[in-house]
């Protein structure tokens, strides 16, 4: 009880000198803090427990908040968390820097790229790689992206304007466009132009692809290109015009047309050959032809038999003395068995001679046939076989395979006679009485290709170039020529003939010598004229 007074009386001193020291006593505050120290270093030496209970007193007592010295006070012993507000956490008041993973919603346009944004780039500009809607722009979002996309339409259809690649539809681009295009192979193909259309030989376009060598947009077989649009070559059955003598369809040399597609026609030496040549006797009607040999065949007309006049001396031998017929018509020589075939009537037969001047009937014929001649290769799929005429207007084709015979074509009016182009397309006839001269294609097709001026055509014969028809008139007694394909007539000279059905049959050699069957002085000659 005592030690307790006593400190506390000297609480209350050391109190009361430190507030004199406050109003400027320095040494009283000296003193007494000097004195007071010394009693409590006293006390506390002596007693531990009530040393401390008598510091707590010091600094709980009345007054202890403004009376208590400012040293007894240690300012950084406070927990800095909980009242400092500079090391407060920024996560948990900052919302621009809020996790997206939190949950918390995105917003598209504010220039950051969060939560399911596949992009966000502050702006609603839809032509550029990132839409107002912060998805990345792509083909098919409706939206043309600048420098990447020609068009976007936003669907897949890719026969319109726009295809699904978003480039602008073009030929080449592998897509149909509708309306525009008849193909897209996305460039040459064997049913597609380059140029977007369907492939067609002669619209200009070569199409390697297709198969085609050339294209020169006409149907001309002349010329360097031919209608099927394959480059002209030798063996194609058109003649190559000033690069062909001939083309028969083949390369086979001894059928009139080498394998060089040179002119293999006979040329004779007519100036020194003791023309005319006569035949026979009265009847100057039939044929002429020639042999393997460029021997002239001549038909023995009413009087029957076979005549040939030698290319050498021009003499005449009878090789065939009867064929047991009224008349002798059609003659002709086919190489490919290299037998001379001819057509009677009265009754109407075929008949073979071979190389020995034998006879053989190979089939009876439907009609009177008045011309024959073989088919060159090249004309359809019917080379080598014979083209007859008859006087019923009616066409035929021999075949000497199995010797069976098929109407080719019909026209009108008795038939004469005929003869092929050299381009193995075309053949032409003479109509008796209608006065004209038709054309017949490889399909049967039968047109007139000259009417007018003509009186009584009874022969006619295609020059070695395919650019001449000569035809020989018996009533108009000349010879006219005729221009291919411009079918313009030029008349021949009379000739010095007398009376019937004359001229006749005729045949042109290599050097344009023209030979041709007439009557002369009541004989039936065979005579020869160089045309211009």
């Amino acid at each position: 009880m005592f030690k307790t007074q006593r400190f506390h009386a000297l609480g209350v001193s050391l109190t009361t000198a430190m507030l004199l020291a406050g109003c400027g006593d320095d040494t009283a505050t000296s003193t007494e803090s000097g004195s007071s120290t010394d009693s409590a270093e006293t006390e506390t030496t002596g007693d531990d427990t009530m040393s401390t209970s008598t510091t707590e007193d010091m600094t709980a007592g009345p007054g202890s908040e403004s009376e208590t010295s400012p040293t007894t006070e240690d300012p950084t012993t406070e927990d800095p968390t909980t009242e400092n507000p500079t090391t407060e956490d920024p996560t948990t008041e900052d919302p621009t820097t809020e996790d997206p993973t939190t949950g918390e919603p995105a917003v598209c346009g504010d220039g950051v790229v969060e939560g399911d944004e596949a992009c966000d780039d502050g702006n609603d500009i839809e032509t550029d790689e990132c839409l107002s809607t912060c998805e990345l722009a792509s083909c098919g979002d409706g939206n043309i992206q600048e420098g990447v996309e020609d068009c976007d339409d936003g669907n897949d259809d890719d026969s319109d304007e726009c295809p699904s690649s978003c480039l602008a539809a073009s030929c080449g681009d592998g897509f149909v466009w509708e309306g525009m295009e008849e193909c897209d192979a996305g460039g040459e193909a064997a049913d597609c132009d380059d140029d977007c259309t369907v492939v067609e030989c002669g619209d200009g376009n070569v199409n390697e692809e297709a198969g085609e060598a050339c294209d020169d947009m006409n149907d001309d077989n002349s010329d360097e290109c031919i209608d099927t649009c394959e480059a002209a070559s030798c063996g194609d059955g058109f003649v190559w015009a000033d690069n062909e003598q001939c083309d028969d369809g083949n390369l086979e040399s001894g059928d009139g047309c080498s394998d060089m597609c040179e002119s293999e026609e006979c040329n004779l030496d007519a100036d020194n050959l003791p023309f005319p040549a006569t035949i026979h006797p009265s009847n100057y009607y039939g044929d002429i032809a020639w042999d393997a040999d460029c021997n002239i065949l001549v038909g023995g007309s009413f009087n029957d038999g076979l005549f040939r006049v030698s290319k050498d001396d021009g003499s005449v031998t009878q090789i065939v003395n009867m064929f047991g017929s009224n008349s002798v018509n059609g003659i002709t020589y086919r190489p490919q068995d290299e037998l001379i075939y001819v057509a009677v009537d009265s009754p109407n037969r075929l008949f073979t001679v071979d190389s020995n001047n034998m006879t053989s009937q190979v089939t009876d014929l439907p009609a009177i046939i008045n011309d024959i001649d073989v088919i060159p290769e090249g004309f359809g799929d019917l080379g080598g076989q014979i083209m007859m005429v008859s006087a019923s207007s009616a066409i035929y084709v021999y075949d000497p395979s199995d010797s069976s015979i098929t109407q080719f074509a019909m026209s009108s009016g008795p038939l004469s006679a005929l003869d092929f182009a050299p381009d193995a397309q075309t053949f032409y006839v003479a109509n008796y009485n209608n006065n004209r001269i038709d054309a017949v294609d490889v399909d049967g097709v039968v047109t007139t290709f000259y009417m007018g001026g003509l009186s009584g055509p009874d022969g006619i014969e295609v020059d070695s170039d395919g650019a001449r028809l000569f035809v020989a008139q018996s009533n108009a007694n000349r010879i006219d020529i005729i221009t291919i394909p411009g079918a313009v007539l030029t008349q021949g000279p009379t000739g010095e003939f007398d009376g019937g059905y004359y001229p006749t049959g005729l045949l042109v050699d290599a050097d344009d010598d023209l030979f041709y069957k007439a009557r002369v002085g009541g004989q039936a000659v065979v005579d020869t004229s160089n045309v211009p």
